[in-house]
């Protein structure tokens, strides 16, 4: 089944954070792997960015994925404008995180979405090398709901997923299990889990029921 889900649609859509992640603030070498030049960093997300190596771990896979799709022969000369013109409203939106309760998780939240956007919208975004920080779509089909997901995991040196579907975004973070890979994310009143077995995914939304879900591929 191919993947329908247009970037442009995701981005309209209502985005609800269920966001639970501790981020360091280890300094990053001058080598890191950034789509800008740091000595030049004027606004703060840039300067985070910088500083922070998850941060600039996924300015660089975004970076990459973008460079994939702007180079790459699926994408139109129409689709390739939409995304230069929403790349530049993504990055004031970015910029604009100074304004959030917490700066960093919202820069985070930011880029972890955009990456998943873009590899769901494009097919050009999910070449695959070893090197890749970012994998997916996966498609999700749960039991007792006719809404249908995406997945894309994100492996830097903490390890986020991302669930879309329906009018939610949900951006998850790994956390420990016996077997298997889970994920999860926490607000006060509202939780969300994601669990990738061997034989079955589980998806929670809420404190709602668990459903049984089936993977396929875009």
């Amino acid at each position: 089944m191919r993947c329908i889900h247009h970037l442009e649609s995701i981005i309209l859509r209502k985005v609800i954070y269920f966001f639970l992640l501790i981020c360091s603030l280890d300094p990053i070498g001058a080598k890191a792997d950034v789509s800008f030049d740091c000595r030049t960093a004027k606004v703060t997300a840039e300067k985070l960015v910088c500083g922070n190596k998850t941060l600039s771990d996924l300015d660089g896979e975004l970076g990459r994925i973008y460079r994939l799709i702007m180079h790459g022969k699926n994408a139109s000369i129409a689709d390739k404008k939409i995304l230069k013109a929403s790349q530049r409203g993504w990055i004031k939106g970015r910029n604009d995180c100074w304004k959030s309760v917490s700066e960093l998780t919202c820069i985070l939240s930011s880029y972890v979405v955009r990456i998943s956007e873009l590899r769901i919208g494009y097919v050009d975004a999910r070449e695959i090398k070893e090197t890749n920080l970012s994998y997916g779509p996966i498609g999700l089909t749960c039991e007792g709901t006719k809404e249908q997901f995406w997945i894309t995991q994100l492996h830097t040196n903490e390890r986020f997923a991302t669930v879309i579907g329906g009018s939610y975004i949900f951006v998850l973070s790994q956390v420990p299990t016996a077997s298997g890979v889970k994920y999860q994310s926490q607000t006060d009143d509202v939780r969300a889990s994601l669990w990738i077995k061997a034989d079955v995914t589980v998806f929670q939304i809420r404190d709602g029921i668990a459903w049984n879900c089936t993977t396929f591929s875009p």
